[in-house]
C-alpha cells in the first residue's frame, strides 16, 4: 500500500532543486498518536544540513507546535521569514547551527484528512512568495490524492487474488 514514505522522497528532492531550498523534510502523522514523525530528509551535500537532518530524526510534533505541527493543524501553506524571529520553530538552536535561516511548509491533505507534511529550509531570509505556497498546497493535495490510487489499486490487487 502506498503511504507517504514511498510516495514524496523525489518530490522533496525536486522541490529543493528546482526553488533552491537546502534541505527538505517529510513528516507523517502517526495514526495512533496523532503527532507527527520525522520520516525523511533530502538536503544538499553539507555536513551542517546532514547534522540538522539526523538531529531531526527523534522529534516529534503534535497539532499547531512546530512548523510541521502548525501547518497539519492550519491544513494551509504557512512561510516562515525569519525562523530565530519565530517562538513556535523549535529546532531553532539545529537550524542556526546550520545556517537556516527561512521555512516553509505545507500540508498533505486526502479530503478532510491530513496525511502528513512537506517542510523546507534555505540559509537566506526571504519574503514570503505567495504564488509558491499556493502552487505547493496544491502538490499537497495531488500528493494525497496519489497515495489514495495506490491505496485502492492495493486494495483491488488484494481482492483479485482472494476468492469470494
Amino acid at each position: 500500500s502506498a503511504s507517504i514514505d514511498e510516495a514524496t522522497p523525489q518530490i522533496v528532492q525536486s522541490i529543493c532543486e528546482c526553488l533552491d531550498w537546502k534541505v527538505g523534510e517529510i513528516w507523517r502523522v502517526d495514526g495512533e498518536t496523532k503527532l507527527l514523525t520525522f520520516v525523511k530528509a533530502w538536503h544538499l551535500p553539507s555536513r551542517d544540513f546532514a547534522e540538522f537532518a539526523s538531529a531531526s530524526l527523534p522529534f516529534t510534533f503534535p497539532p499547531g507546535v512546530g512548523l510541521p505541527g502548525r501547518v497539519c493543524e492550519s491544513r494551509k501553506p504557512l512561510w516562515i521569514r525569519n525562523l530565530a524571529k519565530d517562538s513556535n520553530f523549535l529546532r531553532i538552536s539545529l537550524a542556526t547551527k546550520a545556517g537556516l535561516h527561512c521555512g516553509f511548509g505545507f500540508p498533505i491533505l486526502l479530503g478532510e484528512e491530513t496525511l502528513g507534511a512537506m517542510v523546507f529550509f534555505s540559509r537566506e531570509v526571504r519574503e514570503p512568495d505567495h504564488d509558491v505556497l499556493q502552487m505547493m498546497a496544491n502538490i499537497g493535495s495531488q500528493i494525497g490524492q496519489f497515495i489514495e490510487r495506490r491505496r485502492a489499486e492495493s486494495r483491488l490487487s488484494l481482492h483479485g487474488r482472494c476468492p469470494p
